[in-house]
């Protein structure tokens, strides 16, 4: 019997995880909310991600004011959440944003 295309994405889903840890999930309507808990989650857990992603949405007004701003402000608050590499993470997040806009 076939399997459902949602039975197949769970099961992909669940392979992805074992191999590479669960992901942040975020109950946020804003897609970048997501995209950059990802990137806060590699190398660290879940719950931090999702702290120093709060602490982004709480100090900063929106994705472009991140993306504007002095990478030693973004380090400054990711830090706060524990984070020993805030520094390369607030370059990465910057990166990224400055990529988004460009194209």
């Amino acid at each position: 019997m076939a399997r459902s295309r949602s039975d197949r994405l769970a099961e992909a889903i669940r392979l992805l995880e074992k191999a590479y840890g669960k992901t942040p999930r975020v109950k946020s309507d804003v897609p970048m909310d997501q995209l950059v808990a990802l990137a806060l989650a590699r190398g660290a857990s879940g719950p931090q991600a999702i702290r120093a992603l709060k602490a982004l949405r709480e100090s900063f007004v929106d994705w472009n004011e991140i993306r504007i701003s002095y990478r030693r402000e973004i380090a400054g608050v990711i830090g706060e959440t524990g984070y020993g590499d805030a520094n390369d993470r607030a370059i990465a997040i910057k990166e990224f944003l400055e990529k988004l806009y460009m194209d």
